[in-house]
């Protein structure tokens, strides 16, 4: 895609010299009055809610029976999840280059020097063998013990070393929706605060993005506007929005390694991002996994 978006609020995990570096890269969004005024508005929910926004292993699973999720009077039900390989992405025609942020089909060519050269790193480090399970599986550990296991490989001499050029192996998770705007008042959402967040049934790891490329019924479809208010809706009262909303997750990270990839949506807190745990575990995450066939076994 030529005019790539970074992640709004994305969890990217790799590793740099050894260890798995988590950041979380925020775009600059306009300092214009409906920002401000739904900022604010955020700002005050998470005040007036309480400190538990974590849940239980077993109330996860009495909670995958569902997949819809109702926040501040807007319930978001999840029908449908859809998954297509970069390799795939310029030939179908299920999702029209109109509705992708760009106008057009995501380039499957796309090239950048921001990949990391793991089969080089592992040569010239092979300690970086004895950690390779527990940088993979962080959530099998609390914050400290992963600390304590991984600091001592550190290596600050990596830097630009294992840099290299190539293409970012993608894939694109289209979700199909239904939003209720259940008050009597107009309501701005934003759909980035929706997180895809893939993990595995152990939730061991996570990677989490909130890199919305797609929206079927955006408002803005002209230029800067569209670039800025892509994923901003503005609901009537009482409105039912049917759409289709699709991500974008970069593959090129040792996560690849996992088999398994069960795909949760949702709201994240900005403590439970911040905190040391798998952000599925949130009261506001739901399963899509199981919409999606066998796509994703």
């Amino acid at each position: 895609m030529k005019n790539r978006k970074k992640l709004i609020s994305g969890c990217l995990l790799g590793i740099v010299g050894i260890a798995c570096l988590r950041y979380i890269v925020k775009n600059e969004k306009d300092k214009k009055y409906p920002v401000e005024r739904y900022w604010d508005e955020q700002e005050e929910k998470q005040q007036n809610t309480s400190g538990d926004d974590t849940q239980t292993d077993c109330d996860a699973e009495e909670k995958d029976v569902t997949h819809s999720v109702t926040i501040d009077n807007i319930t978001y039900e999840f029908v449908d999840c859809d998954m297509i390989e970069d390799t795939e992405i310029e030939m179908q025609t299920r999702y029209p280059a109109e509705f992708f942020i760009d106008s057009a089909l995501p380039d499957a060519n796309y090239q950048t020097d921001l990949l990391w050269d793991y089969e080089k790193m592992y040569e010239e480090i092979p300690e970086l063998e004895d950690i390779k399970e527990i940088v993979l599986n962080p959530y099998n550990y609390t914050e400290e013990e992963y600390n304590a296991l991984t600091d001592p490989y550190a290596r600050q001499d990596a830097g630009d070393k294992y840099r290299i050029e190539g293409h970012p192996k993608s894939r694109y998770y289209f979700v199909k929706m239904r939003i209720e705007n259940e008050s009597v008042e107009s309501r701005e959402i934003v759909l980035s605060d929706l997180y895809l967040i893939q993990t595995n049934r152990a939730k061991s790891y996570a990677v989490t993005t909130d890199n919305i490329i797609y929206f079927d019924k955006t408002q803005y479809v002209e230029n800067p506007d569209r670039l800025s208010w892509f994923t901003w809706y503005t609901m009537k009262p009482k409105e039912v929005l049917e759409c289709v909303i699709g991500y974008e997750i970069d593959e090129h990270s040792l996560y690849d390694l996992h088999e398994e990839r069960l795909m949760y949506i949702g709201t994240i807190s900005v403590e439970m991002l911040d905190s040391w745990v798998n952000p599925v575990l949130s009261k506001t995450v739901v399963p899509l996994y199981d919409l999606m066939g066998n796509e994703s076994e």
